[in-house]
């Protein structure tokens, strides 16, 4: 039998997902020129990389899970159950055009071979859940032969859920490392209702995709209160 707080309905499930995606506000982004299918969005061309642009994912923060985005993962967790009920990752198109006419030379997917959320745990019955992410990528468009020879794009981190004394109400927190460039995200949401925000961190000031080689060392703390109690209605 689900169980019923006092002023609201108690949390059955909630949803995770962190982006990896390239602003459109990005201080070198320039309008895609020529009057092809691109024309008017914005593109990058970063000194390492000489006369190769990259479309940007053409927005700012956005907490619609379907949002363009160089990496997304996913997972599901069900409380009542204490486990993990899916783990989703994807690589939107990577699209290349042409930095004089805007004509698309090459549209790929980055691999999600190296993407998971592992190491689930649930402790002090279920009342705290942990889970491990680590996602690596590269651009699929740059490389020689079949060999992709870009820097991975990398963010990794700990997800800790904690259910509080009302079952209507938990906290997700994160502690990690994300790369400088590019932007980054996470939100989360109970009952598939209404996203939260847990993070939100932009390209660092002067960050570029050279600062890709390495491992992530921009440390990132974010945290959200998710609650799905039920307001009860005004007077008239």
């Amino acid at each position: 039998m689900e169980l019923q707080s006092a002023n609201g309905r108690s949390i059955r499930t909630i949803k995770l997902w962190l982006k990896a995606f390239v602003p459109n506000t990005d201080e070198l982004a320039r309008p895609v020129l020529g009057d092809g299918e691109h024309a008017g969005k914005t593109m990058l061309n970063h000194l390492w990389l000489t006369n190769r642009c990259f479309l940007t994912d053409q927005r700012s923060f956005s907490n619609d899970i379907h949002a363009e985005a160089r990496m997304h993962s996913e997972i599901e967790i069900d409380l009542a159950k204490g486990k993990e009920t899916y783990q989703f990752h994807h690589c939107y198109d990577t699209i290349e055009v042409d930095c004089r006419t805007g004509a698309e030379k090459c549209r790929a997917q980055g691999s999600t071979s190296r993407m998971n959320f592992h190491d689930f745990e649930v402790e002090r019955e279920k009342q705290l859940y942990t889970v491990h992410i680590k996602a690596a990528s590269k651009n699929p468009c740059i490389k020689i032969g079949a060999l992709k020879i870009t820097p991975n794009l990398d963010f990794t981190g700990v997800i800790h859920i904690a259910m509080t004394e009302d079952p209507s109400r938990a906290i997700v927190t994160f502690t990690g490392k994300v790369e400088e460039y590019p932007a980054f995200e996470m939100y989360a949401c109970a009952n598939n209702g209404t996203a939260e925000t847990v993070f939100q961190v932009d390209v660092a000031p002067r960050g570029a995709i050279s600062d890709l080689p390495g491992g992530p060392t921009r440390e990132i703390f974010g945290r959200a209160e998710l609650c799905t109690n039920v307001p009860l209605p005004a007077d008239d």
